[in-house]
C-alpha cells in the first residue's frame, strides 16, 4: 500500500514538473512574439516619422494599432498562462453608469444567468478551442510549405539578384507569420488544458450560483419573504387566541365578520411588510417589480372577484348555503353543521364522519330550513327494507358514499347512497302489512258474511298459536271483489317492525293458514285453487 501511494506521488510530481516546463516553454515563445511585435511597432513609428511616410500615414497608423492590439492580447495571455487563472474574472465593473431598467434587470438576473451560461457553455468553449487549435496548426503546416517552397525557389534563383531579394523578403514575412501562429497555438493549447482541468461537480456550481445571487438582491428578497412569513404566523396565532371556536354551532354575524377581516388583514399585512422591508433596504428595483407583480396579479384576478365575493357571503352566513340548514350534496340530503373556511356536512342517520369541503364547493349549492319532523334519510343502520316492493334486505352500513345491504342467506350488495335513495326502498322496520287474496267458489255467495266471520276467527286462532301473536297489530278479513268465476276474499295482517326480518316467513305462513282453513271447512276453491296477491306498505 505504501509503495503504490509513493509511486502515485512520484508520478504526480513528475507530471507537474513536465507541465511547468511546458508552460515555461510557451511563455518563452510568447515573450519572443511580444519582443518581435515591439520591434515592428518601433520600426513602423520610425517609418511614420520619416519622409518616406508621406501619403501613407493612415495606413501606418492602422498597422501600428493592429500591432498594439496584438501585443496587448499576448501580454494578457502571458499573464493568464503564468498565473494559471482566468484573467477575465477581474474585468472592471460598470460602476457609475446611469440607472436604467435594462441595466437594473441585467444586474438582478445577470449573476445567475451568467453562472448558468458559464456552466452550460463549457463544453462548447472547449470544442471551440480545439477547433481553433486545429485550424492554427493547419495554418502552421501551410506556412511551413510556403517557406520550403520559397527556399527551393531562392536556391534556384541565385543568379537573379532582384528575384532573390524579393524571395528573401517574402521568406522573412512568412517566417514572422509562422512564429505568430506558433505563439497562438501555444496560447490555445494552454487555454485548452486549463479549461479541461477545471472540473466542477453540480453542488459546487449550484453553490457558486447562490453565492453570486444572494450577495446582492437575493439577500433583500430572502429577508423580505422571511419577515412576511413571520408576520403571517404571528397574526394567525393572535387570531387563534382571540377568536371564537372555529366550528361552534352558533356563531354571530359579528364573529364571522371579525374572522373574515382578520384573514384579509393577515394577507394584506404580509404583503405590506414585504414591501416595507424592500423600501428600507433601498432595493428600489425589487420594490417596483413587486408593485408590478402585485398589479398584474390583481388585474388577472378580476374574473375571480365574483367568486371571492360569493365565498365572502358564505363566510358571513349570508350566501345561498347557510349554517344549520339542509342542503342536497351528491343527491343526498346533508346538514350544514359548520360553515367557516371549510364547511362540515353531516347526516344524523349516517355512520360515517362529517365530510369536510372547501367553501368554494358550496357556491353552486342551495340550502333551506329543515322542517321539524322531516326525515334525513329513509333508513338507518339495522333497518329492514323491501327493494322493488318484494325483495327483503337489511341495511348493514350507510354512509354518505355507499349503502351496504345484506340479503337473507348472507349475500351482500353495495350501492351508492344516491342510487339507493332513487330506488325508493320501503322501510318495514317501523311496521308492515301483508295481505293475501283467496278466490272462493261462487256457491258461497249466499253465505259470504258467515264465511268471512269464520275465516277471520280461525286465522286469529292460528296466529295466536305462533310466536308472532304478540306482534300482531291488526287483522282484517274482507270481501275484495267478485272474480270471473270466484269470490275474492282478502286477509290483511299488520305487524310491528320488531319482526321485520321475518317478513317472508309471515307471508308464507298466512298462505298456509288460508289453505288449511279451507280444507278444514271443506270450502271449494276453483282452479287455480289459491290465487294470492301480496300487498305491502307501512302502517
Amino acid at each position: 500500500m505504501m509503495k503504490s501511494t509513493l509511486l502515485i506521488l512520484i508520478i504526480l510530481f513528475f507530471s507537474s514538473v513536465c507541465q511547468a516546463q511546458d508552460r515555461v516553454s510557451d511563455l518563452n515563445k510568447i515573450l519572443a512574439s511580444i519582443k518581435q511585435i515591439e520591434k515592428e511597432i518601433s520600426s513602423k513609428q520610425q517609418t511614420l516619422n520619416s519622409p518616406q511616410a508621406t501619403g501613407k500615414e493612415v495606413e501606418l497608423n492602422n498597422q501600428i494599432s493592429d500591432l498594439a492590439a496584438q501585443q496587448k492580447s499576448l501580454e494578457h495571455s502571458l499573464e493568464e498562462i503564468a498565473s494559471g487563472v482566468n484573467i477575465e474574472l477581474f474585468a472592471e465593473s460598470k460602476i457609475g453608469q446611469k440607472i436604467s431598467w435594462e441595466n437594473e434587470l441585467q444586474e438582478l438576473m445577470g449573476p445567475v444567468l451568467s453562472q448558468i451560461k458559464r456552466a452550460t457553455s463549457r463544453p462548447r468553449e472547449i470544442e471551440k478551442l480545439r477547433t481553433d487549435l486545429g485550424d492554427t496548426e493547419e495554418l502552421i503546416t501551410v506556412s511551413d510549405t510556403a517557406i520550403n517552397n520559397l527556399i527551393e525557389l531562392k536556391n534556384a534563383s541565385k543568379n537573379l539578384i532582384e528575384v532573390n531579394t524579393a524571395i528573401s523578403s517574402l521568406e522573412e514575412n512568412w517566417d514572422k507569420r509562422r512564429k505568430s501562429l506558433e505563439a497562438k497555438s501555444s496560447i490555445l493549447r494552454q487555454k485548452l488544458q486549463q479549461r479541461t482541468g477545471e472540473k466542477k461537480n453540480l453542488s459546487q456550481s449550484l453553490e457558486e450560483i447562490f453565492q453570486l445571487f444572494f450577495k446582492s438582491r437575493g439577500r433583500n428578497l430572502l429577508i423580505a419573504l422571511l419577515f412576511s412569513v413571520v408576520f403571517w404566523i404571528c397574526f394567525k396565532k393572535i387570531h387563534k387566541n382571540i377568536q371564537v371556536k372555529a366550528y361552534s354551532k352558533e356563531k354571530s354575524f359579528n364573529s364571522r365578520l371579525f374572522n373574515m377581516l382578520f384573514l384579509l388583514g393577515s394577507g394584506v399585512g404580509a404583503i405590506c411588510v414585504f414591501l416595507i422591508v424592500l423600501f428600507f433596504s433601498g432595493d428600489w428595483l425589487l420594490l417596483l417589480l413587486s408593485f408590478f407583480l402585485l398589479t398584474g396579479v390583481i388585474w388577472n384576478s378580476k374574473d375571480a372577484i365574483s367568486k371571492f365575493w360569493g365565498e365572502s357571503l358564505l363566510l358571513l352566513n349570508l350566501g345561498p348555503v347557510r349554517e344549520g340548514e339542509r342542503v342536497i350534496y351528491n343527491g343526498v340530503p346533508m346538514h350544514v353543521s359548520a360553515l367557516n373556511y371549510h364547511a362540515l356536512l353531516d347526516n344524523p342517520l349516517f355512520t360515517s364522519a362529517p365530510i369536510k369541503l372547501p367553501i368554494r364547493d358550496l357556491l353552486t349549492l342551495r340550502s333551506r330550513t329543515s322542517e321539524k319532523d322531516e326525515v334525513w334519510f329513509p333508513t338507518k343502520q339495522g333497518d329492514w327494507v323491501l327493494l322493488g316492493g318484494i325483495k327483503l334486505a337489511n341495511v348493514e352500513v350507510q354512509t354518505i358514499e355507499n349503502v351496504i345491504l345484506r340479503f337473507p342467506g348472507g349475500a351482500h350488495c353495495t350501492v351508492s347512497s344516491s342510487k339507493f335513495l332513487l330506488s325508493e326502498p320501503i322501510n318495514i322496520s317501523s311496521g308492515f302489512r301483508t295481505s293475501i287474496s283467496i278466490g272462493f267458489d261462487n256457491a258461497l255467495l249466499d253465505k259470504i258474511d258467515e264465511t268471512l266471520k269464520i275465516l277471520d276467527q280461525q286465522v286469529r286462532n292460528k296466529i295466536a298459536k305462533t310466536q308472532y301473536h304478540q306482534h300482531l297489530s291488526q287483522l282484517k278479513v274482507e270481501f275484495e271483489k267478485p272474480g270471473t268465476s270466484t269470490l275474492d276474499i282478502a286477509i290483511i295482517a299488520d305487524f310491528k317492525g320488531e319482526i321485520a326480518k321475518d317478513y317472508d316467513s309471515i307471508r308464507r305462513l298466512l298462505n298456509r293458514m288460508a289453505v288449511e282453513i279451507c280444507n278444514e271447512n271443506k270450502w271449494h276453491l276453483p282452479n287455480p285453487q289459491v290465487d294470492i296477491h301480496l300487498r305491502t306498505g307501512n302502517l
